[in-house]
């Protein structure tokens, strides 16, 4: 465990064996906290005192054995560390900046020891609450860099290329002292086959997709208020049903659950004594029944009775804060079950427009839910009753998303009556009819 005072830095071990102070750095601040690599501790410092040749203030890399005791300096970042260490196919990755402000990213090679760095396209002035590696894109070799910040997500290729839909811009944090803002979470929460971005917020949630697309209702709330305060998320089957639930903490000390279908979970959410800013887990307790427990800031600890053992699997085995225990930040499942898995290009039932009919008490906008098989351009083009086009236009639809935004639908424009809707890919086309009730 990382203790800090003053500029002395210290690691404390504590088992059933042993309870002691096992090292000891001078002269220095926790940049981060530290990542377990197996045989040994990845320790990042900042110097109290040292600067580099611009003047800045300067983080460093030690490796700590575990076994033996002894540590070892890794590397100089030449400059201040922010976010944390990841750990990922026995490399470790860290964030600095340079002289001008400049985001850069360290990739360290375990095996070797060499480290390359590369430049980061983020704004110089963006607040860094922490990164991760993940296999994000269905078939990625290299998995991709995020790096989560205070109101906004970026995801980047091997070669730190942005990908296509991000930044992910969000308003779910109010404050912009990264100290309230937990780190995100990785699961597959719809079965696709692929890990989707799980951002927690003051009073509500956003899950958001490879492609940089939020799933997850716009309205998706806990309630109101506000305590600067943004807790993570656990994506876990909480009731056997083999679907995730989404829990959460949010303002006014509330504990959430939501089904998968993003309805609250029946019996909450449930209020505490004290405010959480952690995220909630799961745990058998001493009664042999399962609980799902929220951490107050000042120790204590509080627990709602679950009816059933949660189920975690390769889709929903991010566990706590930074993946694991080991504080990786990252995760790499070799294959993730596809319950949408077809042969055809578009999946069957995944192609459907809604609300249908779409009445004039309903917001007035209707999405097209559009899910392929692959990657592929599709034509949208709506007819009315006498065969007259009102709408027509070209986009790319990406492999086992429901592409909601991918089409402006102009409801506000089309006047009562029934409509045909006709989906045109290369090889293969859908008609759907639907309705218009002003």
């Amino acid at each position: 465990h990382p203790h800090e005072q003053e500029n002395l830095c210290r690691l404390y071990r504590l088992n059933k064996d042993q309870r002691n102070y096992v090292f000891t750095q001078t002269s220095a601040f926790w940049a981060s906290h530290p990542v377990d690599l197996g045989e040994s501790l990845a320790l990042p410092f900042t110097h109290d005192l040292g600067m580099n040749v611009d003047g800045l203030p300067t983080s460093f890399l030690m490796l700590y054995n575990k076994t033996s005791g002894l540590s070892t300096e890794l590397l100089n970042l030449g400059g201040p560390m922010v976010g944390n260490l990841v750990h990922f196919r026995n490399h470790l990755y860290a964030v600095h900046y340079d002289v001008m402000s400049a985001l850069h990213l360290t990739d360290i090679d375990l095996n070797s020891l060499d480290a390359v760095t590369q430049t980061l396209s983020i704004p110089r002035d963006s607040t860094i609450v922490a990164i991760f590696k993940a296999p994000l894109i269905p078939g990625s070799g290299d998995g991709e860099l995020i790096v989560q910040c205070t109101n906004s997500v970026y995801a980047f290729d091997a070669q730190l290329n942005l990908l296509p839909g991000f930044p992910y811009v969000h308003n779910l944090v109010v404050y912009s002292d990264s100290s309230y803002v937990a780190p995100l979470t990785m699961a597959d929460v719809d079965g696709n086959g692929s890990l989707d971005l799980l951002i927690g917020g003051e009073h509500g949630l956003a899950v958001i997709d490879y492609s940089g697309k939020l799933m997850s209702p716009e309205s998706l709330s806990a309630g109101f208020g506000s305590d600067g305060i943004a807790s993570g998320v656990l994506a876990c089957d909480l009731d056997g049903d083999g679907k995730a639930e989404l829990a959460g903490n949010f303002a006014l000390n509330r504990l959430s659950v939501w089904e998968h279908d993003y309805r609250m979970k029946r019996g909450f959410p449930v209020a505490f004594a004290q405010r959480s800013r952690t995220m909630p887990f799961t745990a058998k307790a001493a009664d042999d029944k399962w609980y799902l427990y929220s951490a107050a800031d000042n120790g204590t600890l509080f627990r709602t009775v679950m009816d059933t053992s949660p189920l975690y699997s390769a889709s929903c085995h991010w566990l706590c804060e930074y993946a694991d225990l080991q504080r990786s930040a990252s995760i790499d499942p070799q294959i993730l079950p596809n319950q949408y898995q077809s042969s055809s290009l578009f999946v069957p039932d995944q192609v459907y427009i809604y609300p249908n009919p779409l009445k004039s008490i309903y917001l007035q906008k209707l999405i097209l839910n559009i899910m392929p098989s692959r990657d592929t351009e599709v034509e949208l083009s709506i007819f009315d009753i006498s065969g007259g086009l009102v709408y027509r236009k070209t986009a790319l639809a990406k492999a086992y998303l429901k592409n909601l935004d991918i089409f402006e639908i102009p409801a506000r424009k089309l006047s009562s009556g029934v409509y045909i809707a006709v989906i045109k890919s290369p090889g293969e086309s859908k008609r759907i009819k639907f309705a218009v009730e002003k």
